[in-house]
Formats: structure tokens, sequence, C-alpha cells
């Protein structure tokens, strides 16, 4: 079929003239230019305002609408873009563009992306509802805004495939007040520099949220993913609760992150091994990361681990119940300080040999069992009820 552009609606008729994609340019009352379904599949090579006037269904072997201009506000007005089994893009920019918005409705079902536009700048998504399509829900370039979103059962479900993020985007965007569920791959994979908050992933096949180097993420929820929130280098996570993880809750994979105030709950239990093989952390550091007022409880691994890490802080930090040790630390160099590690399978507090294990300060933490290779900057009282306690700096074994 023949690519079309628009159509006229409410008998407004604007002679312009001009040819956009051998189609006649009508434009409505307001000056948007209207999209239907005869229309399809669309190609849009002027920038202007779009707005679809009916929901729209794709075509077998053909994109559903494509952009090639840049400053291009596509308005789905509530209306549902539906792919067919064989079809493509629900919406596509081929080639890089700048400045384009789709916006207000529903992408599903799509045999390849919802949205693809990952080599264009400046450009925004919301509001918008992307589900049961092939690939990724939405890939968005570098810059990008996305609000106020679902993207659901994206990617092809396929365990050996793992194609299929719910939204991914280029480095230096934001992503605020979505929801990812069910995906295929990641529910979030967020390149270098983005900032994430208040948003929600939910059993996505991989991790909730994939960060670069550089993500800050803030007052996020990550539930029965595969790893719940995966930074790499020089990335801060804040306010954010991971739970029910196949494996760890946190983790960051390069160093040189802060995780602050976050809660790690039940991670590591994977219903598809056997109860001796399945691991996971609460929160997972590497070297020069700093964990800060976080809660680790009930893991099936560590608390807080960070193994042959030198240069970390575990500072004031919550760690009981695990089913493992609360802290466990073998690097050389860090501080760990005014933790409370209660009610631990294993140790407390475990710093052992490796490698390392020494030159640590150990101070003003609680536990109700330490095993700390020998140096350490380490000294305990045993029931300090029953003890005189000068030194401030002193660890608790209750």
């Amino acid at each position: 079929m023949r690519s079309r552009l628009v159509s006229l609606k409410q008998g407004w008729r604007v002679g312009l003239g001009l040819l956009f994609g051998g189609a006649l340019n009508l434009v409505a009352a307001d000056g948007r230019i209207e999209l239907s379904q005869d229309m399809m599949p669309i190609t849009i090579s002027q920038s202007g305002n779009y707005v679809l006037t009916e929901s729209l269904t794709g075509t077998n072997g053909a994109h559903g609408i494509t952009i090639n201009a840049g400053d291009v506000d596509l308005d789905l007005n509530g209306y549902h873009l539906l792919g067919v089994a064989g079809s493509r893009d629900g919406v596509t920019v081929p080639l890089p563009r700048l400045n384009l918005t789709i916006r207000n409705g529903t992408i599903s079902g799509w045999g390849s992306n919802g949205v693809a536009m990952l080599s264009s700048t400046n450009c925004v998504v919301a509001d918008l509802r992307v589900f049961e399509n092939d690939a990724d829900g939405v890939n968005s370039g570098f810059a990008s805004i996305v609000t106020r979103c679902l993207f659901a059962y994206n990617g092809d479900a396929l365990p050996t495939n793992g194609i299929g993020d719910g939204i991914e985007v280029e480095n230096s965007s934001v992503i605020s007040d979505c929801v990812a569920i069910n995906n295929d791959e990641h529910g979030i994979d967020a390149h270098s520099g983005t900032t994430i908050r208040n948003c929600v992933m939910l059993d996505n096949r991989h991790d909730g949220i994939h960060g670069s180097k550089g993500v800050v993420i803030n007052g996020c929820v990550a539930s029965g993913n595969d790893e719940g929130v995966e930074v790499d280098v020089a990335s801060m996570v804040q306010q954010s609760v991971a739970t029910d993880s196949l494996e760890d809750g946190f983790r960051d994979i390069a160093g040189g992150c802060l995780f602050k105030a976050c809660t790690a709950y039940l991670n590591g239990y994977n219903p598809a091994e056997p109860f001796g093989n399945q691991i996971g952390d609460g929160i997972d550091i590497d070297h020069g990361s700093s964990v800060v007022e976080c809660v680790a409880y009930s893991n099936r691994q560590e608390g807080i681990e960070s193994s042959a890490a030198d240069g970390v802080q575990v500072l004031r930090n919550v760690a009981s119940n695990q089913l493992d040790e609360g802290i466990k630390h073998d690097g050389e160099n860090c501080r760990i300080d005014e933790n409370h590690m209660i009610h631990n399978a294993g140790d407390g507090l475990h710093i052992k040999p490796g490698s390392g294990g020494t030159n640590n300060m150990v101070t003003r933490n609680v536990s109700d069992g330490f095993d700390v290779k020998a140096g350490n900057h380490i000294d305990t009282v045993t029931n300090p009820g029953a003890s005189t306690i000068n030194d401030p700096w002193i660890n608790i074994d209750l």
C-alpha cells in the first residue's frame, strides 16, 4: 500500500498545495494534521503536529508510522496503534532526527519495537501504554524524557533470545513515573548519565533497572526481577527498594557508587533452583563504593557484600535475618562503622582470608557474632551489660 500522510476530518480543508509522501496535506481546525486508518502505513516527511482521529491497525511487513522529519509531535489522542502478525515497528525513525514527541495512547502487538528512535535526540515519550511488542517497548535517543508510561510484556518471551526491554534510553536522559512489567530483558535500560525516579519494575526477565555509568536512581521499586538494580561505575541509588530478586537486590559492577537509604528484602530466592544452589545478596558493591543507612533483611546470602573490594565504606546499616552473613567483606583499607547485625544464620560481620581482608577500620558495630581476620582495627566487648566500656569506638558482640 502506498504511504499517505493525512486526511480531512470534520469538514476542514486547507489548500496548501503541498505534497508530502505523495498525498495532499490536509489540516484540521486546530492546525494539527489528522491521521486515519485509510492512510496506513503512514510516512511523515514534514515537521508539524499530527493527531490520530481513530485507532490504527498495521499491515504485514510494514511499519505503522515512519517519521522522516524533525520537530514532529505525534499525538495518539487516546487511540490504539495496533500491530499484526508480521508487522515491523509501530513508530519508527530510521535516521537521526531532533525534537520528536510521541504521546497519549496505546501501542501494542508490533512484530518489532513499539517505538524505535534510538538514534534521535531531544525526544519526549509521555503518557503511553506500550505492551506485547516483539522487541523493545520503546527505545529513545540521547537526551530523552520518558514520563508516565507503562511498558509490559515486550519481547518474544523466549528465554534463549533475551530481547525486549521495556524502555531503553541513550545517554543523558530522564525517566520518571513509569512502570515496567514482565519484559523479556530489562525493565529499564539506561545509558550513561541518566536519571531515573519514581519508577516500578516488576517481574522482568533480566534487571529491573540496568544502568550504565553515572546513573542516578531515586525512589524506585524493583520486585521479582533477575537482579533488582544493577549499575556501572560512579552511579548513585537512593531511597529505593529491591525485593524478591532471583539474584542480587542491588549491585554495582565497577565501583565508585553510592547506595543510600535503600531496602533489600528477600533477594536470591529462585524457585527454579534447588535450595542449596540459590544465590543472591541484598546489596553487592565493588571498589570505592559506599552503602549508607540501608536495610538488608532476610536475603538468601549476605545482606551487604563487598568481597575483594578495597576502599569501601559500609556505614550505619541494618543487616539482619540473612541466611548467611549480615555483612561480608574481605577487601582492604575500608571503613565498616555503626552497623547493626542481628539474627543472621552466618556471622553478623565476616572479614576473613582472601588475598586481603586486612587494614580495615571496624568500629561501633553491634552484632551477635563477629568473625574478623587478624590485621584489622577491631576490639569487641562481649555482654556489654556486665562491662565498663571506656572506648567509644569499640564494637559490641552480644
